[in-house]
């Protein structure tokens, strides 16, 4: 499935095409998981192609545990959806379904570097000697 990390080199999980539709109900069955699947994905011309193709693949993540079969033979375990069950699980959402980040606090800018200003103690040189003239050294 399209936004979907499980590929077929994922080990124990289960991937389906979609159900082919021949008869009235399984049709039906294609048509609801198709609307699922487009629920969260656009319809392009690659995406038209894919289904013409039957090369849309949905995997066990989408699906609820109980509405996966389990069989057993001597040399392998596969697993099946259950006849009518659709994937809604785990699916990718729209970016205007999902919450949007909080906003940052905004930045001040600091400025730590800036010089001090300059406080006058004495106007002139006759000052300061007046000033210290009387201190005892």
């Amino acid at each position: 499935m399209y936004g979907c990390g499980t590929s077929r080199r994922t080990k124990g999980v289960g991937i389906w095409k979609l159900p082919k539709a021949k008869d009235e109900y399984h049709k039906k069955w294609r048509e609801d998981w198709l609307g699922e699947i487009t629920k969260t994905r656009e319809v392009d011309r690659d995406f038209k192609r894919q289904v013409e193709n039957n090369k849309v693949f949905t995997c066990e993540k989408h699906f609820h545990p109980e509405d996966i079969e389990t069989f057993h033979s001597e040399k392998m375990t596969y697993k099946e959806p259950r006849f009518g069950t659709l994937p809604v699980l785990n699916m990718p959402k729209r970016t205007h379904y999902t919450p949007k980040p909080k906003q940052r606090t905004p930045r001040s800018v600091v400025k730590d570097h800036l010089p001090l200003p300059r406080q006058v103690v004495y106007r002139n040189f006759r000052e300061l000697y007046q000033r210290t003239s009387g201190l005892k050294s």
